[in-house]
């Protein structure tokens, strides 16, 4: 009896361990499965989210979307928009619009915690912070290379005016590569990128990428980066990006701009030039606002400083920095200067087209004896 009794007694707590066991693993069944379905959701919620990269269909790598979290109605009501590129005299654009008094510039709100910020603010009070008088510019050079976001903006503001600065494409290839590398090397935090393992520069020129946003060649090719993500946001016929069928509306500055279009292309080393304050008038005339420039605000872009600050030259005592002047490199510049040949003819045709400024650099017009 007492064995039976012992059997009994073992095979009870075996059962009940069965059964607590068995109870376990379905708790974590249930919790693992609670998890998937939480982990997918939050996949599912970033994807859609801005800043945050999503596959392109063609496959030219990733792009960024308004989502759920980024209300669309934050980017109303913009004037006019500086949509690209950087190094090609973004910064010298935000010192002339912050002259103006009637201007109130905004950063990109994607990458601005602060900025969109502000703008939520705004919104929820927007009549007391709009004025006719007021033009609301926003200043995001990287929208050439965020078709999402851009699309975004001319939903929300479909009549907003489109600001592109270009520039001779080896002299904006040079500073690119020499600004990755001054910014893998800076001791100014606030600047210093890592870049990783940045290609040496005749390698690049064999197609090696550079950066942590794989600029290659190509990248310099910013007549193909136009047309790919501005023209789609734009009504004819200035989505052509040149001189189209539509009626010429001559303003009294000279060149084929059209005081009507909605994009404005401006190269950026022609406001050093001789006619820079013509081009500074377009500017003012594209722009639509009642009092024009004060003279400082036109000095920041025809003294020279936005090209000048472009060459990085002060930075060339960095490893790796390119200085296309030099001997050693005189074989890379003439070949730099043929590779990108069609690409300067594009660019000049751009430039006299109904959507350009109608004044073109020394350097765009003869690369192989200005720029050196």
């Amino acid at each position: 009896p007492f064995k039976n009794s012992l059997a009994a007694s073992s095979c009870l707590v075996e059962a009940r361990f069965a059964r607590m066991a068995c109870l376990t693993l379905q708790a974590l069944l249930r919790a693992s499965s609670l998890l998937c379905w939480r982990l997918l959701l939050v996949l599912v919620t970033v994807a859609a989210a801005p800043g945050s990269p999503v596959a392109r269909a063609d496959g030219g790598g990733p792009i960024y979307e308004c989502g759920p979290r980024f209300p669309s109605e934050l980017l109303s009501d913009f004037d006019l928009a500086y949509v690209g590129f950087f190094k090609a005299g973004s910064s010298s654009f935000r010192k002339f619009f912050a002259w103006h008094p009637d201007v109130r510039m905004y950063e990109n709100p994607h990458h601005n915690p602060l900025e969109r910020h502000r703008l939520e603010r705004e919104f929820d009070q927007r009549e007391a912070y709009r004025a006719p008088q007021v033009r609301r510019v926003l200043v995001a050079e990287t929208f050439s290379r965020l078709p999402g976001l851009l699309t975004c903006l001319h939903k929300s503001s479909p009549r907003v005016k489109l600001l592109v600065s270009v520039r001779e494409p080896v002299a904006w290839f040079q500073s690119l590569y020499n600004f990755v590398i001054w910014q893998q090397s800076t001791d100014m935090q606030e600047w210093r990128v890592p870049h990783g393992d940045i290609a040496p520069f005749h390698e690049v020129l064999d197609g090696a990428p550079f950066g942590n946003s794989r600029f290659t060649l190509s990248t310099a090719k910013l007549h193909e980066q136009l047309a790919r993500t501005i023209r789609a946001c734009l009504q004819p016929p200035w989505g052509t990006l040149a001189r189209g069928g539509a009626r010429q509306a001559h303003t009294p500055l000279g060149g084929g701009f059209n005081s009507t279009s909605q994009l404005l292309v401006v190269d950026i080393d022609s406001l050093s030039g001789p006619r820079g304050q013509q081009v500074v008038a377009t500017l003012q005339d594209f722009l639509g606002a009642d009092r024009p420039f004060p003279q400082a605000a036109s000095a920041s872009l025809t003294g020279g400083s936005a090209a000048a600050s472009n060459t990085h030259r002060e930075h060339g005592s960095a490893h790796g920095f390119a200085d296309l002047c030099q001997p050693r490199f005189a074989r890379n510049f003439t070949w730099l200067v043929d590779f990108f040949d069609d690409e300067r003819s594009k660019l000049r045709s751009l430039l006299m087209s109904q959507v350009g400024s109608g004044v073109i650099s020394e350097a765009m017009l003869d690369a192989r004896t200005s720029l050196c």
